[in-house]
């Protein structure tokens, strides 16, 4: 059976990955359980001789008989009552404390505080999850320090805290049980102890009313003078009512605080017994059972799983490694090529500068050449256009000049038609005129010559009729110089623009 133990512990060893900055949980522990225990006792001091010096401020600001017989009557007294405001102070602080402590762990849900596998958790990762207890409380403690810090400071974390860090240094959860006892009567023990000082005012204010009364016995029996015999009986009475009142006052103040200290008491132990409840049931609930550790079948099984696993995780152990290193190669190849690329591009860079450089100078003489080109084109351009423009302006003029002639001439060319057709017009009319006074034979050949020459022939024939030459052959007559015209062209109108 040690030796399956063993070989079970050692497969857990080989399968455990080797811790990175991994935190100590080993010391893992309450932070606020005890402390506030113990930092109620200084405030509570504090916070109890402000209130008793409020009250006696108070009872001599406003005199009444009973606060002056009960609490002023005595030295005594006035003790007990900073003794009870202290006791006050210090069971308020621990009763609104374990209330905040109480809704802190109500407000928790079981499901916030239970652990999850870390990402990227493989086969390995799940089988200790399984099988190691202290793989899982380590992981479950790197779970609780992300909660917030209000969150970390209840008491139920801190509990649960303290018990993962004693269970992440073991494999098997053999001795929770007794982590979960001790600490429980620890914290039974601590809150015990946090009221030690209320039980101590409690036990000592009846004491300082009997001081008080013992006190105040001795005084009145001392002073007593039975000489004047009435005034000695007042003086005795006096003095046995502020010596059993000191008793009486001492004897209220602790039933007081005795009943103010069981309600604050019992609550912190329904506080502690809840939280044991809670721890017990979430380490049960997710921490791996030792219910195989007597079976020599299941550790036999678990221990062939374990092997199992751990192949598998060196297999990917190995796998990892290779990828590593082949990005390592392909990083460093990659700083080589950056590398030779920038020295290559530097020395092109610096022998291509001159030449760049040189080109650049003649690219810009090229430019100032073109630009003086230019410039000089925009001038021609700028010559041609206003010689056009005045060519232009001289050819619209001559060609206006042209146009009003060509009015000219056509007004006279119609003037002269208008003569024209007049002129003839007084041509036809004169013909007629001759053709009737012309005989017969005149008559005839009128009319032949009018059918075969047109009018002017006619009145040339006409005339020569009348006088006797032929009109056979006319001739011309050399005061007519269109004559020539006019024979050669028979249309008389074209024979009357001649002649006009």
């Amino acid at each position: 059976m040690a030796k399956q133990s063993e070989s079970t512990a050692t497969a857990r060893a080989n399968l455990a990955p080797a811790p990175v900055n991994s935190p100590d949980h080993s010391n893992s522990g309450p932070e606020n359980s005890s402390g506030a225990g113990v930092a109620e006792g200084p405030l509570g001091i504090l916070f109890g001789l402000i209130g008793a010096s409020l009250f006696y401020l108070f009872a001599w600001a406003v005199p009444l008989a009973p606060i002056e017989r009960y609490f002023l009557g005595h030295p005594v007294a006035v003790a007990a009552t900073y003794l009870f405001a202290i006791a006050l102070a210090i069971l308020t602080a621990k009763i609104l404390r374990v209330r905040r402590q109480a809704r802190l762990t109500d407000g928790l849900r079981d499901e916030d505080l239970m652990p999850g596998l870390p990402p990227g958790a493989g086969d390995a990762d799940r089988w200790l999850a399984q099988n190691d207890a202290g793989r899982v409380a380590s992981w479950w403690l790197d779970s609780l320090d992300q909660l917030t810090p209000t969150t970390r400071r209840s008491p139920l974390v801190n509990r649960l805290a303290e018990l993962l860090g004693r269970q992440s240094n073991r494999a098997s959860t053999r001795h929770l049980s007794d982590d979960l006892r001790e600490v429980s009567a620890r914290e039974l023990d601590t809150a015990y102890d946090s009221l030690q000082l209320v039980r101590i005012i409690i036990w000592a204010i009846p004491m300082l009313g009997f001081l008080g009364t013992v006190i105040g016995i001795t005084q009145t029996l001392g002073g007593l003078d039975f000489t004047d015999g009435s005034a000695a009986v007042d003086r005795l009475k006096i003095g046995l009512y502020v010596a059993f009142d000191t008793t009486a006052l001492g004897l209220v103040l602790s039933v007081v605080a005795i009943f103010l200290q069981f309600p604050v008491e019992r609550s912190e132990q329904l506080l502690l017994a809840e939280i044991d409840r809670r721890v017990g049931k979430l380490l049960a609930d997710r921490l791996p059972s030792d219910d195989r550790a007597d079976n020599p079948s299941a550790q036999i099984a678990l221990l062939c799983d374990g092997i199992r696993v751990a192949v598998s995780q060196s297999l990917a152990s190995q796998a990892e490694l290779w990828r590593n290193t082949i990005d390592e190669a392909q990083e460093h190849w990659r700083r080589v090529a950056d590398d030779g690329g920038q020295r290559i591009s530097q020395s092109m860079l610096e022998t291509l500068s001159p030449v760049l450089q040189i080109h650049s100078r003649a690219f810009d003489d090229h430019a100032d050449a073109l630009r003086e080109h230019s410039q000089a084109l925009a001038q021609i351009e700028q010559q041609w256009g206003d010689e056009i423009t005045q060519r232009w302006n001289h050819w619209n003029a001559a060609v206006e000049h042209r146009h009003q002639q060509w009015q000219q001439e056509s007004r006279a060319t119609g003037r002269v038609g208008d003569g024209l057709a007049d002129a003839m017009l007084t041509l036809a009319r004169a013909v007629d005129v001759l053709s009737q006074h012309l005989p017969p034979a005149g008559r005839e050949a009128l009319a032949e010559q009018w059918d075969t020459t047109g009018p002017l022939n006619v009145s040339s024939a006409a005339t020569a009729g009348s006088t006797g030459v032929p009109t056979d052959h006319p001739e011309s007559d050399p005061r007519d110089p269109f004559a020539d015209d006019r024979e050669q062209d028979p249309n008389p109108a074209a024979n009357s623009r001649r002649a006009a």
